[in-house]
């Protein structure tokens, strides 16, 4: 690669679902690129109100809005995504609508390109959306297949940027119903060629996880079995010992809001054993006393 920064192009991905305000807010971030992007596709998992309409004021930016007819999930939206950004663009970004780019997210990433030419993707850091920092960051360097299978402690989908090229050929695992930003960054991790930026270069948002947590919290033993396909997945990769902790973390995680939580603590004795169940609730503990 011999670029020069300014003719690097970017298309960028935002997924969206039901959240006018928050997709206003993400759009609004493209607008305000220190370098910006040459394409811009909003995929709308078929929400209930006009994004056409919605997004009528950015007439003056280059969006192509792709409403689907019935809801598949962020991993199908982001695949069409993928599908949609032209072959001009060398490099793909991705936005969930709940969060939003810092304006020197699009030029930090092309020069991470320019100096790493043989990069596949790039992953950054983030501040939170109600200006906290969060605490221990990864350091800027190579992705880590160590760190990543303890557990995704770089960012979420927000954070990545790739070929296009590369893209194509990984894509998302529209099978995996959670985690799928994890599953995908074990694959890139294993071509050798990602890199993590520990610049905060996006705006993450916690607040929407509190449905999350309501919806985890009447999730049946049925549904949770199908929640560890991305584990599965990589069990191989992962190792015996890390695949199980995972499983015990999946179970035991937000715990205090389950129903019945003998039941699932009962459940991950049953999955993985009383040693990794008693090490993964210690840790939980642990990282409660932490965040107090």
């Amino acid at each position: 690669m011999n670029h020069a920064i300014n003719d690097i192009k970017f298309g960028v991905v935002i997924t969206s679902y039901n959240r006018p305000d928050f997709l206003l807010n993400a759009v609004k971030s493209l607008e305000n690129q220190q370098l910006p992007a040459y394409e811009i596709v909003v995929v709308d998992d078929n929400s209930d109100f006009d994004v056409q309409t919605l997004l009528s004021e950015f007439s003056h930016l280059p969006i192509t809005i792709i409403t689907k007819d019935q809801g598949h999930g962020a991993s199908h939206s982001r695949n069409l995504g993928i599908d949609m950004i032209s072959s001009e663009c060398e490099f793909i970004a991705f936005l969930d609508d709940d969060d939003a780019f810092l304006p020197n997210r699009l030029l930090a990433a092309a020069k991470d390109f320019i100096h790493n030419p043989n990069l596949d993707a790039t992953l950054c850091s983030y501040v939170f959306m109600d200006g906290r920092k969060r605490k221990n960051t990864p350091a800027t360097g190579f992705v880590s297949q160590e760190v990543l299978k303890k557990g995704n402690s770089y960012c979420g989908t927000s954070g990545l940027i790739i070929k296009r090229s590369v893209a194509l050929n990984v894509r998302f695992d529209e099978e995996v119903p959670s985690g799928e930003d994890w599953e995908l960054f074990a694959r890139l991790s294993q071509r050798g060629n990602f890199y993590f930026n520990s610049e905060p270069l996006f705006l993450y948002r916690t607040g929407n996880h509190i449905s999350k947590t309501n919806q985890k919290k009447y999730l049946s033993i049925a549904q949770m079995e199908h929640r560890f396909t991305a584990a599965n997945k990589q069990r191989h990769w992962l190792g015996e010992e890390n695949y199980l902790r995972r499983i015990a973390t999946q179970i035991l995680g937000d715990l205090g809001t389950k129903q019945a939580v003998w039941q699932w603590i009962n459940f991950s004795l049953k999955k993985v054993g009383i040693a990794i169940t008693s090490r993964v609730l210690l840790q939980i503990v642990k990282n409660k006393i932490v965040q107090t």
